[in-house]
């Protein structure tokens, strides 16, 4: 398993946030956790990001929320050209829990436990107040940060990295879900996973895409490349294996898949991430 480094959050005497753009010819932050949240931006480049468990691509226009403790990582792609990113760090706001007024506020920063992605229909929102928030004095940047917060709170396809979506589904979604989830290294097929829901499999599709933002089809390639990323950075297993053992139906396939989700094939991963 990866060794997991504690970052010391300098944030300064009097304040309760941390705010710092980056730019540079690539990204290469190590697996760490800390104790305060993190929400960033990405700007500009493309790459993998670790949150937990979960291994997905990120690309510019992302947003990410990391909990406290939870361990994340990023790293960019080996075609990446640059990358600029805008991030802020910052302590919880336990008053926040006082007012029934901060309650989207509370939900969100409690499912960060496993990390959020929100949707790009979010991002030049985020980041004109991020950026704003770099020029304000320290009490209208946290009252501007709630307000981001509570904004991004709001977002109907934000999802959960490490343990599924961050929205309550239709039940009988959950359960087609769930099925993918528990079966994706198997041959398992989208019109299993609407029986096991109850549903036709034209209705469970448009009823996972309306809950979710995605397809089930795209949801199953990703269980299936985020198992195939943990199986290469952290074992010596055959990538013909890894490919089995993730579902995928043959090498070609899981070659062709792989490359377009992360821009470089199972080898190269591997190389790069290997310990």
């Amino acid at each position: 398993m990866k060794t997991v480094l504690h970052e010391n959050v300098n944030i300064r005497r009097g304040a309760s946030l941390k705010l710092f753009s980056t730019e540079a010819d690539r990204l290469d932050v190590p697996y760490h956790r800390h104790e305060e949240f993190e929400l960033a931006l990405i700007l500009k480049g493309s790459g993998r990001r670790i949150a937990g468990d979960s291994i997905t691509p990120f690309f510019a226009g992302d947003i990410s929320l990391f909990g406290p403790g939870l361990a994340h990582s990023y790293v960019s792609a080996p075609d990446s050209c640059g990358v600029k990113t805008l991030v802020v760090q910052f302590k919880s706001p336990e008053f926040a829990r006082l007012a029934p007024e901060f309650a989207a506020v509370i939900r969100i920063l409690e499912e960060a436990d496993s990390g959020i992605g929100f949707s790009k229909r979010m991002f030049e929102s985020a980041r004109r107040a991020v950026t704003r928030m770099l020029r304000l004095p320290d009490f209208e940047r946290l009252t501007e940060l709630l307000k981001l917060l509570n904004t991004l709170a709001r977002d109907p396809f934000c999802k959960r990295f490490s343990s599924g979506f961050a929205r309550g589904a239709d039940v009988r979604v959950d359960r087609g879900r769930d099925f993918l989830k528990n079966n994706f290294a198997t041959e398992v097929s989208i019109a299993a996973a609407a029986r096991k829901a109850g549903l036709s499999e034209g209705s469970f599709r448009r009823l996972f895409k309306a809950e979710y933002g995605l397809s089930p089809k795209k949801f199953l390639l990703d269980l299936r490349i985020s198992c195939a990323c943990r199986l290469l950075a952290d074992t010596r297993t055959g990538i013909l294996q890894i490919s089995e053992e993730c579902g995928f139906c043959n090498l070609s396939n899981f070659n062709r898949r792989f490359k377009s989700a992360l821009k470089c094939t199972p080898a190269g991963f591997r190389k790069i991430n290997l310990l």
